[in-house]
């Protein structure tokens, strides 16, 4: 007889998926320097754009910008790390 899968049971392996990726991303972000912790809450907590950041931060929005996407790749990078280490460990 074939399993009926009932809508609890599809979104329960999602849950923890996503709860494993946000556990992930706190302690990455936790590890982030200080100035880099701040570009990331003007840009996604508050909503700044980066024309803006760069006024309060007292440099140009192309420099905005690389930082944004370095420390986006250094967050990706890192938790995947984390999330290889959950799987192994």
């Amino acid at each position: 007889k074939r399993h009926r899968w009932h809508a609890g049971e599809l979104h329960q392996p999602m849950r923890q998926l996503v709860h494993h990726r946000q556990r992930a991303l706190r302690g990455c972000m936790d590890g982030l320097p200080e100035r880099q912790k701040q570009i990331v809450k003007l840009r996604y907590s508050m909503e700044l754009g980066c024309k803006d950041i760069a006024q309060s931060i007292g440099s140009s929005s192309d420099a905005v910008k690389m930082t944004l996407s370095r420390i986006r790749e250094s967050l990706r990078r890192c938790i995947q790390t984390r999330l290889a280490g959950e799987v192994r460990g």
